[in-house]
């Protein structure tokens, strides 16, 4: 995506300079408009898109734990799943009992539906252990 966005701008670039030289100028500047410490590069600012922000927030995803082991353990595994599905079936494991408690909660008038994380560590403490 990045270098689609360093592409137009050199498109930008090579379609407003009408000169030969201009073009030669630019066409002996690409190292530098390429390079990791470009101007170009400096000013945009890389951001996670919101939906990516919110699976890595911890109030609002529960499983954030499981979700990074199973994705660590794909890139571990050279991506077998079939070495990684005790890491897959604690996330699905994770996912039904925190959606049971969302339900509950929801049919319980209870405001949020999904426990912030401070509410989650309290509910796995008195359990005493985790149940997924």
């Amino acid at each position: 995506m990045l270098g689609c966005a360093l592409f137009k701008v050199l498109l930008r670039e090579l379609l407003t300079c009408l000169e030969l030289e201009t073009v030669r100028s630019l066409v002996e500047r690409l190292p530098e408009l390429f390079s990791p410490t470009s101007a170009i590069l400096s000013k945009k600012t890389v951001r996670m898109p919101m939906v990516a922000r919110r699976l890595r927030d911890p109030d609002i995803n529960p499983c954030l734990l499981e979700s990074d082991a199973s994705a660590r353990c794909m890139d571990e595994n050279n991506y077998d799943r079939e070495r990684c599905s005790n890491y897959f079936l604690k996330y699905k494991n994770c996912r039904k009992f925190w959606n049971s408690i969302m339900i509950h909660r929801r049919q319980n008038g209870v405001k949020p539906p999904m426990p912030t994380a401070a509410e989650r560590d309290e509910i796995l403490g008195a359990m005493g252990k985790m149940p997924y």
